[in-house]
């Protein structure tokens, strides 16, 4: 329906709507926690069901909603209970999808995505937004104020986000699925921020305002999938490279018999950070288990490459054979 769903009309308190695993509330007009004049603890609590709404309004202090689990579907929000909005308990998978192109989420105290969820959408958020270890900012919509990407964190899809810092261990990776343009208006990359590419040859970033990278220490440039030999622009900018500039850029290692390096075109109007595949095809590395049991990446000599041990790398080929005398 479109009539507007109010949990705690005026003057009461300690109402509750439990959205669980199988249920729903779909309502074209507002879904709105709390009024003017009520009493605290009225909430909406969302815990595996799905909420799809016109509108969600939180205008009361301490009234609020607990995000556990399920999906949020919204045109519009205004979120203005003094708290932050945090998508997800870190455990389970919780989904915020802003559902129209010309609508804007709001929240006033900050939107927080937690471990194993996800903000997605076409729509428009406003408010701070911080992306934890293992939460994820993904889609085509626009996050206008200040994003944080944590450790673990990740900001991708092709979206714009218009002034975005990632924290070391945080992660950009432009494209869906490894295609498309993901753009910044400003971008710091802090010591340890990371800049993954799945697909080169199909997802470049776009940097329209300030491109900054660290004074101390280093940006990692990680490539997934490697592509046939070539050049390959990895990172769009129209000013310069502020900070500690291209230097600092450190590219992540290729696979075994890969060779590459990062090139700064940074003459005339089109600068760019490139990749510049010299040979590729990847190799195969044979395990030995020499050190380990474990299969990580870029970690541990439990592999051998041309009779020498090695690490295993991303795009490797593997072999596994009766050679090692444990296997």
């Amino acid at each position: 329906n479109t009539y507007k769903l109010t949990i705690g009309a005026t003057g009461a308190s300690n109402n509750v709507l439990r959205i669980l695993t199988g249920g729903s509330v779909t309502n074209g007009g507002t879904v709105q926690v709390g009024s003017a004049g009520a009493g605290v603890s009225n909430s909406l609590i969302m815990g595996g069901g799905c909420l799809s709404a016109s509108s969600l309004s939180l205008p009361v202090v301490s009234n609020g909603v607990t995000f556990n689990s399920g999906w949020m579907n919204l045109r519009t929000a205004t979120v203005n209970n003094g708290l932050p909005f945090t998508v997800g308990d870190g455990a389970s998978v919780a989904t915020l999808t802003a559902t129209d192109s010309a609508g804007t989420l709001t929240f006033n105290n900050g939107l927080v995505i937690a471990k194993n969820s996800w903000l997605l959408g076409i729509g428009m958020v406003s408010g701070a937004v911080t992306i934890q270890d293992g939460g994820t900012a993904a889609g085509s919509g626009r996050l206008l104020s200040a994003t944080e990407v944590q450790s673990g964190g990740l900001l991708t899809g092709t979206l714009t986000a218009d002034n975005a810092t990632v924290k070391a261990g945080g992660i950009v990776e432009p494209g869906t699925d490894g295609y498309g343009t993901l753009s910044a208006g400003n971008l710091t990359m802090e010591d340890g921020g990371i800049l993954r590419f799945a697909v080169v040859s199909n997802s470049v970033l776009q940097v329209n305002g300030e491109f900054r990278t660290t004074v101390t220490g280093s940006n990692i440039v990680r490539v997934v999938t490697v592509p046939p030999p070539g050049t390959y622009v990895l990172v769009r900018y129209n000013d310069t490279i502020w900070g500690g500039g291209f230097p600092v850029l450190t590219l992540s290692p290729l696979p075994h018999g890969v060779t590459g390096t990062l090139i700064h075109n940074n003459g005339g109007i089109d600068k760019s950070v490139d990749l510049n595949v010299a040979v590729g095809s990847s190799a195969f590395v044979t395990w030995t288990g020499a050190k380990s049991a474990f299969w990580d990446i870029d970690a541990t000599t439990n592999w051998l490459y041309m009779g020498s041990p090695c690490t295993y790398l991303n795009g490797d080929f593997t072999r596994f054979d009766d050679t090692p005398a444990w296997n």
